[in-house]
């Protein structure tokens, strides 16, 4: 089996449950686990997102979080693994329509076959780091990673929310706000209610 890189909370419980993420972030992984719990084992799996490093708009935000998880239930297929949980999450920046710029993430909980889909709080991203990275290509270059180049700190390139809100809340707290509450549905049930559960 593949190296897989997973975090767990300091606890006496023994995990009975594992939830597959298509990514290895650190940060991914330890929302997750937050929002879990411990009696859930997170593992991360390194898979392509198959739109540009630096989404912009919703529909190429989701496409990208769709993406992720389709390739992660691939490859788990691929090693005969029938995993009970799948998620996945996708930050984007999406446009106010008013010339600003929100950084925004997406997440996606699949529990047999049942999916909850869920939305961070946006933080506003700074238009200079947005458009220097446009001028770059969205292709390959982040607003948070000209952000981090330009301030000359280089964690804001994977989290800029810490930087952008003064130290108040950071990308692990969002994503695992947001998990938290697909988890809540997921487990409650309330998702039966969607006239489309597996869209």
């Amino acid at each position: 089996m593949a190296v897989e890189r997973g975090l767990l909370r300091e606890s006496s419980e023994i995990p009975t449950r594992i939830c597959y993420i298509a990514s290895t972030s650190a940060i991914k992984i330890a929302a997750l686990q937050a929002a879990l719990g411990p009696e859930v084992a997170v593992v991360g799996r390194k898979v392509a997102s198959g739109v540009p490093e630096q989404p912009v708009g919703i529909e190429q935000t989701t496409q990208g979080l769709r993406n992720r998880l389709e390739a992660l239930r691939k490859a788990l297929e691929n090693e005969g693994i029938e995993p009970v949980f799948l998620a996945s999450c996708e930050n984007g920046i999406v446009s106010d329509g008013w010339g600003n710029w929100i950084d925004v993430g997406t997440v996606v909980l699949e529990k047999d076959g049942q999916r909850v889909y869920a939305w961070t709080a946006g933080v506003q991203m700074p238009t200079s780091f947005v458009f220097q990275a446009s001028r770059r290509g969205f292709a390959t270059t982040t607003a948070s990673s000209v952000m981090a180049e330009q301030l000359g700190i280089p964690q804001a390139g994977t989290d800029p929310h810490a930087y952008l809100t003064g130290g108040y809340v950071d990308r692990q707290e969002l994503l695992a706000q947001a998990f938290a509450i697909a988890m809540i549905q997921v487990e409650s049930g309330t998702n039966r209610f969607n006239a489309n559960p597996s869209a």
